[in-house]
């Protein structure tokens, strides 16, 4: 009961951690100012308008973004974040469509090396829906020890509304820290990957089912059951995203889930 107990404490923790060293202030949108106008750390394109929604990802609020009339595009970004050469981030977040047709987002990062910001990289996400929450992520390894900013873009028709929450931005060996595996001859496999309908996992124990659970970049825990050698997991269902997997002897693994 106690090593169960630890067990779990640990896993807690870890989780816990990743949520702590997120760089993105306020990226889970969850602080606002005294009137429930405006999320602290966040701008707006002087465009369109925001305000506060109680349908959130996950916690108690979201942001709830709308076209103005007479654009297709608007967009919210961070103040500066320190990025550090060599370190690659794992950044994501989370959209649903609220009214009218949007066509995409977007998480961009920008650096300003002269007079005028530049995109370091951009990613485009079309999986869209009205009934579920969609995540959008992608890694990002940076070359020079620099202030970084995010810019998240809904693009689409006049009027239309999308609701932006938990935005991301974490060092990779701290979310891998949940577990470090040192590869070996029994080392646990995951492949594909990238996958799109499934993956397998080869390294089990020949004749016995391991407990394993699926966890997405914010430690919520999107699969959980127990697989064979060469068994397939469906994750058909799963938002294009990166994920962890984890069995119940504590190895974590890494996986990307594509459209």
């Amino acid at each position: 009961m106690k090593t169960k107990l630890l067990l779990l404490l640990v896993l807690f923790t870890s989780f816990n951690s990743i949520a702590q060293n997120n760089i993105v202030p306020n990226g889970d949108i969850e602080e606002w100012d005294s009137f429930n106008d405006n999320p602290d750390d966040w701008f707006r394109f002087f465009n369109g308008s925001w305000e506060r929604s109680d349908d959130a990802q996950n916690g108690t609020a979201s942001l709830e973004l709308q076209i103005d009339a007479e654009r297709s595009f608007i967009f919210i970004n961070t103040p500066d974040m320190q990025f550090t050469a060599g370190v690659t981030y794992v950044c994501s977040f989370y959209y649903k469509v609220v009214s009218g047709s949007i066509t995409a987002t977007e998480f961009n990062l920008s650096h300003t090396p002269n007079v005028f910001p530049e995109d370091l990289v951009s990613n485009e996400f079309t999986d869209l829906s009205a009934f579920e929450w969609k995540q959008g992520a992608f890694e990002y390894t940076a070359t020079t020890t620099e202030n970084v900013e995010a810019f998240i873009y809904a693009r689409g028709t006049a009027n239309s509304k999308i609701l932006i929450d938990n935005v991301s931005i974490v060092d990779q060996n701290e979310v891998l820290s949940l577990n470090t595996v040192t590869p070996s001859s029994n080392a646990l496999v995951i492949y594909p990957s990238p996958a799109k309908d499934y993956i397998q996992i080869s390294g089990l124990k020949n004749g016995f089912d391991t407990s394993y659970t699926i966890y997405d970049t914010l430690g919520k825990t999107v699969l959980k059951h127990t697989v064979s050698e060469g068994q397939r997991i469906d994750i058909s269902q799963l938002n294009r995203g990166i994920y962890f997997f984890r069995t119940n002897t504590g190895k974590t693994h890494k996986f990307l889930k594509t459209e």
